[in-house]
């Protein structure tokens, strides 16, 4: 009965039960669920010292606890360095977490110059493309995965003198728009480069049978360089978070200037009167330790927070803090990106998520290069 501190035989007769001089101190008692002090009783859940417990959530020290936050091994540690899975590009990269794959390839034979791309948001099965000089003034659709045309679009009103990035950007209305930046100017003989921009439409067509379109509404935004300058550019880049934009110059130096307008002052492409508007030097960028200083292309993330620059054999990559100016992270070190080697390399664009970016080389059949995380 409980409260004895003895126990009764079959005949009724007290026995007294033999004294263990090691109990309840006796570290060898399996038996002993109150001892504390036992580190090899495996069934106790309340011994936070038992190294060997793996049923105990509330051990800090046991390395295989997956509740436990500051477990390396728990792979939805937020703060795990090791931890790939929230990562943008631009971490990713610096992580070495990014490899390259082969996308779908480039089919269509009218598509021998792409000098531009970048991933529709309308559209998150689509990346937008376009030819370098000596094309007409139209866009293309292509699928994402396969490379093949969806559609081809005509921009009505705009001029293809030499057409050298395009960019998909989310406006203040909430809209997505098409920029096509036709600032390149080799010769140097231009007086004013213009932007042209339209709303991104929907994509309808398909391999079998895609579209084939003329897109209306297009605006354009001509651009003249400070003192006249006749400056060749190949990189424009729109910021989402602010609606600005800037382009970069080409240039054989290890400094490349970048300016960006003073105002918009956008007019419809059709108009033969449109206003020409300043650009200023906002910041410099220096690709010192490029293999190429040319560059020639640029784009952010659909959210603005990272910024990619491609040249002929680099990909530079920066993080962006919310609040600054489209051209911040120039004052900072860039990321090198991973790249492949291509025929003759200009465009790149981010993926939609963020997390990885898309290169492609002028040349036809050209395989779209992908760069995801790991």
């Amino acid at each position: 009965m409980a409260g004895h501190d003895g126990a009764r035989g079959a005949t009724g007769a007290k026995v007294n039960a033999p004294t263990n001089p090691t109990n309840p101190t006796n570290p060898t008692n399996p038996t002993n669920p109150t001892n504390p002090t036992n580190p090899t009783n495996p069934t106790n859940p309340s011994n936070p010292s038992n190294p060997t417990n793996p049923t105990n959530p509330t051990n800090p020290s046991n390395p295989t606890d997956p509740t436990n936050p500051t477990d390396p091994a728990n792979p939805t540690d937020p703060t795990n360095p090791t931890d790939p899975s929230n990562l943008n590009a631009v971490d990713a990269a610096k992580a070495g977490h990014l490899d390259s794959s082969n996308g779908g390839v480039i089919t269509n034979s009218d598509l021998k110059e792409i000098s531009g791309i970048d991933a529709g948001i309308r559209n998150p099965n689509v990346y937008w493309v376009h030819n370098d000089s000596g094309d007409t003034n139209r866009i293309f659709a292509v699928d994402a995965k396969t490379g093949q045309t969806l559609g081809t679009y005509t921009l009505q009103g705009a001029t293809a003198k030499d057409w050298e990035d395009i960019e998909v950007a989310t406006g203040a209305d909430g809209k997505s728009y098409i920029y096509v930046g036709d600032i390149g100017d080799n010769a140097g003989s231009r007086s004013n480069v213009t932007i042209y921009r339209v709303l991104e439409p929907e994509v309808t067509g398909t391999a079998s049978n895609p579209t084939n379109a003329t897109l209306t509404g297009v605006d354009q935004l001509r651009l003249i360089y400070p003192d006249g300058s006749k400056i060749n550019s190949e990189a424009l880049a729109v910021d989402p978070q602010t609606n600005k934009l800037m382009v970069i110059e080409k240039t054989g130096s290890s400094v490349s200037r970048v300016y960006a307008p003073e105002s918009q002052v956008w007019v419809a492409a059709t108009s033969s009167s449109a206003p020409v508007t300043p650009l200023n030097q906002v910041a410099t960028l220096n690709t010192s330790g490029a293999s190429s200083p040319l560059v020639t292309s640029a784009d952010f993330s659909p959210d603005g927070s990272q910024l990619a620059v491609r040249t002929y054999g680099d990909v530079l990559l920066w993080n962006r803090a919310d609040g600054t100016t489209a051209w911040s992270p120039f004052s900072s070190t860039a990321v090198r990106g991973p790249v492949v080697a291509e025929t003759q390399g200009e465009a790149i664009a981010f993926h939609n998520d963020g997390r990885g970016y898309v290169t492609v080389s002028e040349g036809t059949n050209q395989t779209l290069h992908e760069f995801s995380i790991n």
